[in-house]
């Protein structure tokens, strides 16, 4: 019995035992739980507390985390969207830096509401890079918008920079031509920029005489050009020669006129023009010259035609005029029987014919350069004196259209020889144009 009674206070005593060495193990597991717990506190409070510490004891050093935040989260915004944390350490890395001197003695004391402070100032980090991101994005759309109208407006003003004045006709499309060409066909004519060198024998064909290849036009291969002429005896009496020309413009007839001897469409968009609208006017002319083996009936001269209406517009345009200033001429061609002189670019030039009903119903002038005859011109003619001479001494209307000039050659019965040109430019209101020609 008493060893039974031994035995059950040895049992109580391991049990009770057994209860308090569990509960020192429990105290001591939770002693080793709150210590690591409080040394995490304690490190996320030592930084908290340094970030707020700055808050308490200044918050000039607050204003500057703030800045350091956002310096951060602009600089970088992949940063920001990866992690929050990181943004964090670097802000508190920064701050850390800042307050290590003063901010250890306080830490403790507000390390409770310092955690939720830096809780704060992330959830504001992030929302300050968030909208930084925005405006980069709102920047590149401005920035391409931008670029896109910009590049319309150019083309826009492009566009209006090639436009030519419309002067109401249609205009000679035709390709420009190579050098090293010649046609004999009558009324065939080589483009050559805003002017045509026209095979123009008219007299001829209408007279029905004269061997059909008697004259050609040529551009030679180093750009010179011309026309040859071997006229016979015709009967034209002086009233129907041909006329090898340079022609600027258009005629002023009428499209379909039985007086229609070159196309009927401009050959630049210079001209038809109405006197009023004329500034100036010229023709240069480099080195023309004639070489002739007989010499019956001809001459060398700048010619221009006026219409009362605009020669494509109307088809009964009502041509009213046509000057011609000779350079060169055949002994004894007629006397002079009126007076009058102009000075008009390089030479004068006297009046020597007027007559109000010529040939087909239109007045005509005629001039004749002071120190004449010559073989050949080189120069300018100020074109703009002598619409000033009509104007004000042979009462042309200012309304009336020029619509072309002409530099060429009359030639008449038993005539033949030669004319070569170098070169020559038309000018209209400060606008030249010289002769143009496809690649050979």
């Amino acid at each position: 019995m008493k060893r039974i009674k031994c035995l059950h206070s040895w049992l109580l005593f391991a049990w009770l035992l057994f209860v308090v060495l569990f509960f020192i193990a429990c105290a001591q597991g939770n002693s080793d739980t709150n210590k690591q717990f409080d040394s995490d506190m304690y490190t996320d409070t030592d930084a908290d507390s340094d970030s707020d510490t700055d808050s308490d004891s200044d918050s000039d050093a607050d204003s500057d985390s703030d800045s350091d935040a956002d310096s951060d989260s602009d600089s970088d915004t992949d940063s920001d969207s990866d992690s929050d944390t990181d943004s964090d350490s670097d802000s508190d890395t920064d701050s850390d830096s800042d307050t290590d001197s003063d901010s250890d003695s306080d830490t403790d004391s507000d390390s409770d509401s310092d955690t939720d402070s830096d809780s704060d100032s992330d959830s504001d980090s992030d929302t300050d890079t968030d909208t930084d991101s925005d405006a980069d994005s709102d920047t590149d759309s401005d920035a391409d918008s931008d670029t896109d109208t910009d590049a319309a407006s150019d083309i826009g003003s492009d566009a209006d920079t090639d436009t030519q004045t419309d002067t109401g006709s249609a205009l000679d499309t035709d390709p420009n031509t190579s050098p090293g060409v010649e046609t004999r066909v009558s009324g065939e004519y080589f483009k050559m920029g805003d002017m045509r060198l026209i095979n123009n024998r008219w007299g001829s064909d209408e007279l029905g005489c004269a061997p059909f290849d008697s004259q050609r036009v040529f551009i030679n291969s180093d750009r010179t050009f011309g026309w040859e002429f071997n006229r016979g005896t015709c009967g034209g009496d002086k009233a129907k020669p041909d006329y090898p020309e340079v022609e600027f413009g258009m005629h002023p007839f009428g499209i379909g006129s039985s007086f229609e001897t070159t196309p009927p469409f401009s050959s630049t968009s210079l001209l038809p023009m109405q006197i009023k609208d004329i500034q100036s006017a010229s023709v240069k002319v480099d080195n023309l010259s004639i070489q002739l083996s007989s010499a019956m009936a001809w001459n060398l001269n700048f010619e221009m035609w006026f219409s009362q209406r605009h020669p494509v517009d109307d088809p009964n345009p009502g041509t009213y005029a046509e000057l011609m200033a000779f350079w060169g001429w055949e002994t004894g061609r007629w006397e002079c029987d009126v007076t009058g002189n102009v000075s008009a670019g390089d030479s004068n030039y006297n009046l020597c014919h007027q007559s109000d009903n010529w040939a087909g119903g239109w007045r005509y002038y005629q001039f004749r350069v002071s120190d004449g005859p010559r073989n050949g011109y080189s120069g300018r003619v100020d074109v703009k004196v002598f619409l000033d001479w009509l104007v004000n001494n042979a009462g042309f209307s200012r309304d009336l259209w020029v619509t072309r000039f002409e530099v060429g050659s009359e030639i008449d019965d038993n005539t033949a020889g030669r004319v070569t040109l170098n070169n020559i430019t038309f000018e209209v209101n400060g606008q030249s144009r010289s002769p143009q020609f496809a690649a050979q």
